[in-house]
């Protein structure tokens, strides 16, 4: 900062002595003191202050990084749960053509159609958004309600998730439901032969 050394700091002094004499020297250096100890102070609290504005900055920036992770998840389950429920609506009218087409198809052909619908519908790769009625449900033959949570609700989006594997637990279920019936169809047309 300042090139001053201390022979320059006692001919300031000696001067001062001079000019102000004992009294008021001392009362002005009392004084520069205390405005010496003010500029410091000063001086640290700009910079806590900018340290501050820093760590806000950053925060705000994981903030919105949080939230945009958040959006990208819930609209990922959303997809996902429309497309399993699309690709199991689509197994469900299959097994029932083929029900009502083929009352003798054994649960060796069925087992491999289903196989094949699903391996079918998991090479889709386009995602066209599901029609909405005016309660936010889904049209299709399933009852999945998918409404959206608050993105920025870690809770919401758990719950959400939650709701999901339910579903899709369901889904599952009546798939298993519609082999066993394919099953005993084709047991029943068996003995009717």
């Amino acid at each position: 900062m300042l090139d001053i050394g201390f022979s320059e700091l006692l001919v300031v002094g000696g001067v001062a002595l001079v000019v102000l004499g004992p009294e008021k020297l001392a009362v002005v250096a009392r004084t520069a003191g205390k405005w010496t100890g003010k500029a410091q102070r000063y001086v640290s609290d700009v910079k806590a202050d900018i340290a501050r504005e820093g760590e806000l900055a950053e925060l705000r920036k994981l903030k919105e990084e949080m939230e945009t992770t958040g959006r990208d998840v819930g609209a990922s389950l959303r997809t996902s749960a429309y497309e399993v429920q699309q690709d199991l609506s689509a197994i469900e009218n299959d097994v029932n053509q083929q029900l009502l087409a083929e009352p003798s198809l054994t649960a060796e052909q069925a087992e491999a159609d289903i196989q094949a619908s699903l391996n079918s519908a998991a090479n889709v790769n386009e995602y066209t958004p599901p029609a909405i009625d005016m309660t936010g449900r889904y049209q299709s033959g399933l009852d999945l309600t998918l409404s959206p949570p608050p993105l920025d609700d870690p809770i919401a989006l758990r719950m959400e998730l939650e709701l999901l594997q339910e579903d899709f637990d369901r889904l599952e279920n009546r798939m298993t439901e519609l082999k066993r019936n394919i099953t005993e169809a084709n047991e029943a047309t068996g003995a009717q032969a």
